[in-house]
C-alpha cells in the first residue's frame, strides 16, 4: 500500500481551491463559504459548510499546525468578513496566508524590533 502524502502550505491551499471552487455567502444546501471549503476538505461534510469562528480557528491551526492560536483568530475573522462582503478572492487570500503562515519569522521579526 503506497503512503499518502500529507498536503501542507501552499499545495494544501491549492487541494482546496481545486475541490471547492465556488465559495458563496448564501446558505442553501451545497453552498459553502471559504472557511466551508476547509471544513468540507478535513471533515467530508455534505450539505451547507459555514463554520463558526472558533471552529475555523480549529482548521486553520489544523491545516497548518505552526499557527498560533493569535494568528489563527487574526485569520479566521479576515476569511468570514471577506466572504461575507462577498469578497472570495480576499478570502481566498486569508486562507492562503493562514495556511503558509510560518510562526518562526514571526517570532524573528518581534526579536529585531
Amino acid at each position: 500500500m503506497k503512503d499518502t502524502p500529507v498536503l501542507t502550505g501552499i499545495t494544501l491551499y491549492h487541494a482546496i481551491r481545486a475541490l471547492y471552487p465556488h465559495p458563496s455567502r448564501r446558505v442553501g444546501p451545497e453552498n459553502y463559504c471559504v472557511g466551508g471549503a476547509l471544513l468540507k476538505f478535513y471533515e467530508s461534510v455534505h450539505g451547507p459548510a459555514f463554520p463558526a469562528q472558533g471552529m475555523l480557528i480549529n482548521l486553520l491551526q489544523r491545516g497548518n499546525p505552526e499557527l498560533s492560536e493569535l494568528w489563527a483568530f487574526f485569520y479566521a475573522g479576515n476569511i468570514m468578513r471577506r466572504n461575507d462582503q462577498g469578497d472570495y478572492e480576499g478570502a481566498w487570500k486569508q486562507l492562503r496566508q493562514a495556511l503558509t503562515h510560518d510562526t518562526e519569522a514571526d517570532q524573528g521579526e518581534v526579536t529585531r524590533n
